[in-house]
């Protein structure tokens, strides 16, 4: 059975029609072995068992975009687990229940920021914990300006560079 009626057109800016063509494959499925399917599930389970480690929550970012959440307030959150690898985390926002979550959460409380604490588990059942707190985006916020007028202050310090060697030059 092979797709009718398909139309592709021409990433041009003139949306040209392009012919669309097909070649037949074949994909030969076969039976699962069943002993050998135990066998990767054992191994894993004994991989899964043996890490005890738990994983590392490498950074806790608070954002806002138009395009994301309805424009509201959100935290990401990054972490790694070489061991059995992450499954979840939870978010637990001030007084608040702990939320489960996939990596992105949105504030409950919109106004104010309160401390955040975020778990990390991995598939053996390790957890971490890190506070989010309203100080530390302050000092995020802080950071960013320090960056933004040193680059400035750089900038300008080249600008007069240039423009004194410049002028050094036409004396010459």
């Amino acid at each position: 059975m092979e797709p009718s009626n398909i139309k592709a057109y021409a990433n041009d800016g003139l949306g040209t029609p392009v012919k669309v063509s097909f070649k037949p494959i074949n994909i030969d499925i076969k039976e699962r072995n069943q002993e050998a399917d135990a066998k990767i599930r054992n191994d894993l389970a004994k991989f899964i068992s043996n890490d005890n480690e738990a994983p590392v929550i490498v950074s806790i970012d608070l954002g806002r975009d138009e395009s994301l959440f309805d424009n509201q307030k959100f935290i990401s959150i990054l972490a790694t687990d070489f061991g059995s690898g992450l499954d979840y985390f939870e978010a637990k926002e001030g007084d608040r229940e702990a939320v489960r979550t996939d990596g992105q959460y949105v504030l409950q409380n919109q106004d104010k920021l309160e401390a955040i604490t975020v778990y990390a588990f991995d598939k053996a059942g390790n957890v971490s914990r890190k506070v989010f707190t309203p100080e530390m985006a302050a000092k995020r916020i802080q950071s960013n300006w320090v960056y933004v007028i040193a680059s400035i202050l750089i900038l300008f310090s080249i600008y007069l560079l240039c423009r004194l060697f410049i002028k050094k030059r036409k004396n010459k």
